[in-house]
């Protein structure tokens, strides 16, 4: 059977289970609880079917049938997202035997493990694999050359993200402790080969973590890639912190650099081409 016929069997089968949706914010009983939970999973069921048909398909590409499997996904994903008042959450439903997770669709903290070979610091080789060239811009093409692996791992509540000029290293600053009072700095050294956390299929750069000892949270931050410095600012003090001895050799925990009172300027941090740090205040810099 052609696969434009192939989805639009799905695409009846989908708007079927749609037109099943709760009319209100959430189940008010066990049974009803389990009836939705049934449904989104059938919803899911679909949704990888579609997934198949696409990786399937052969002949030429025709662009209305990748609109229409786009058009289709995010339709089955927002309606499993909508009436619920639970934290928005979907099983992978993109995966495939050759390729053994793709996406978990969730909007709690996640990072990407695996990409294409060589478009970032954190993709390691994937399988040798034959790309038959497709429409680009749509959630089909992603499915259709699926090549990112995607996982997740806990850490304090995220407040803000740098990744370094060259890519080698990433950093967030967070908010942890009692009542997320408290200031934590993590980072990844991206191009160190030498540490790295394993998952069952893949590996990454090691998580590690540095107690700023701020007397508020950290609310910026910045890289110096050069002189392997990291830069957190609470709204009084600028810290530094070392990943590494400039010959290349990383350090397994950041060491203490600088501490910098900033007085009246407690705005965005930012390492200029100079080697100069500047932070914002109100109406200048410093």
């Amino acid at each position: 059977m052609p696969p434009s016929n192939l989805i639009s069997q799905l695409e009846k089968k989908l708007n079927d289970l749609i037109d099943n949706s709760p009319s209100g914010r959430g189940p008010d009983s066990d049974a009803s609880y389990d009836r939705e939970k049934e449904r989104k999973k059938q919803i899911a069921e679909v949704l990888a079917d579609i997934c198949d048909v696409v990786r399937n398909a052969t002949g030429p590409s025709d662009p209305s049938f990748f609109s229409k499997v786009d058009e289709l996904l995010n339709k089955g994903i927002r309606n499993t997202h909508e009436n619920t008042d639970e934290r928005p959450y979907m099983e992978s439903f993109a995966h495939s035997e050759a390729s053994p997770v793709l996406l978990v669709a969730s909007k709690d903290n996640v990072e990407s493990m695996m990409a294409r070979q060589g478009s970032t610091k954190i993709s390691p080789k994937p399988p040798d694999t034959n790309i038959t060239p497709v429409p680009s811009n749509t959630l089909a093409t992603y499915i259709y050359q699926a090549r990112c692996e995607i996982s997740s791992e806990v850490i304090c509540a995220p407040i803000r993200a740098k990744i370094s000029s060259g890519g080698s290293c990433l950093a967030i600053t967070s908010a942890g402790g009692y009542k997320q009072r408290e200031a934590v700095l993590t980072y990844r050294v991206l191009d160190d080969a030498t540490s790295t956390t394993s998952t069952s299929n893949t590996s990454a750069p090691k998580l590690r973590w540095i107690n700023p000892k701020f007397g508020d949270r950290a609310y910026h931050i910045s890289i110096h890639e050069s002189q392997k410095l990291l830069f957190a600012a609470d709204p009084n003090r600028i810290k530094s912190f070392s990943w590494g001895k400039l010959n290349g050799e990383n350090y397994q925990e950041a060491l203490p650099v600088h501490t910098m009172n900033s007085k009246s300027f407690d705005g965005p941090i930012s390492v200029l081409s100079n080697d100069r740090l500047i932070r914002a205040g109100k109406g200048s810099v410093a």
